[in-house]
Parts: structure tokens; sequence; C-alpha cells
């Protein structure tokens, strides 16, 4: 699976997806690099861009509840509030209850409340938001024992996609800040 390779390595403040320094002000360095692992990123983005519209669109798709879980999770993890108004909406829309909604909170979060299929899913996805990089052979085992390879390319992409997102909202927020 050739869109399953590592990304490329962004630095610290894109893997975190946070932006600015640890006062909290943002300066124009932080935001160029930013911008600069947006756009060495896209390639891979191209790539994974069907696998993600087939997990909105396809017949054969991923449960729609475990697609906004995984988004919900790396959203919030990133701390993008963008990110996590839009797909705590989507979730409530797709009718997962607003307690599982609510579980998706970093500091809330309780793997064991959760089907296995369900905690590898999210173990990727939190792999892939705090790592920044692909997750380790044994984290993408765990999920290939549980779901198909369409559906693997699925939630990757949906993880991989949202990670993107959060990086591009993110940096746009810090650069609000800094002109204003």
């Amino acid at each position: 699976m050739s869109h399953l390779a590592k990304p490329r390595s962004f630095g610290r403040a894109v893997l975190l997806g946070r932006i600015g320094s640890p006062d909290g002000k943002t300066r124009p360095g932080d935001v160029a690099s930013l911008l600069l692992a947006i756009v060495r990123t896209a390639p891979e983005m191209l790539r994974i861009l069907p696998d993600y519209a087939r997990a909105y669109g396809s017949p054969r798709r991923i449960d729609p509840h475990l697609r906004e879980r995984i988004q919900l999770r790396v959203a919030r993890l990133n701390d993008c509030g963008t990110c996590t108004a839009i797909h705590t909406a989507a979730a409530l829309a797709e009718g997962m209850p607003a307690c599982d909604v609510r579980a998706m909170e970093p500091t809330a979060f309780e793997a064991e409340a959760y089907p296995d299929d369900v905690r590898a899913a999210l173990r990727l996805a939190t792999h892939l938001a705090v790592e920044g990089r692909l997750a380790e052979p044994e984290v993408v085992e765990a999920l290939r024992a549980f779901f198909p390879d369409w559906a693997v390319r699925q939630i990757y992409a949906c993880a991989r996609v949202i990670c993107w997102t959060n990086r591009f909202n993110r940096t746009w927020e810090g650069m609000l800040r800094w002109v204003s």
C-alpha cells in the first residue's frame, strides 16, 4: 500500500499540531515552517483523497460513527477548534450519541469503553495525530486484524486528512494572531 508510506517529518510545531511558542505568541518563522510542511505533504494527500471520499460516499465505506470518532479524536488531540466543531456537528447528525462525542476529548478518552476494532482504529488515529507519521507496524497489523484492506485505507485516510486539515487551520489561526 504505497500511500501508507512514511510521511515526511515536519518538526515539533507541526507534529504537535500547535503553532507558536510556549508563551503563546506566533512568530513569522513558525508560520513559514508550517506552510512549507503543508505544501510538502500535498502529494500524499492527493494519493489518499480517493479513499477519504470513499469513507463518505461509497457503498463500501467504514461506519460513519467510526469515521467521526477518528476525526474527532485527531481534531481534539491537535486542538483544532474548527475541525472539532465541524466533526462534532457531523457526528451528531450521523446519530452518534452525545456521550460518545464527549468521550473523544483527549483527557476523557477511555479506550476500554470501545470494542477492539474501534480501539485499533483510534490507536492508529492517535498515533498519527501525536507522532505525525505512520504508526508502528504492530498498530497497523492490529487494525488489519479487524478490517479489510479497503477499510484500513479509509481509516488511514480519515486520520491523515484530518491531521493535514488541522495543520492548515492552525497555520491560518496562527497567522491571524501574528498579524493582529
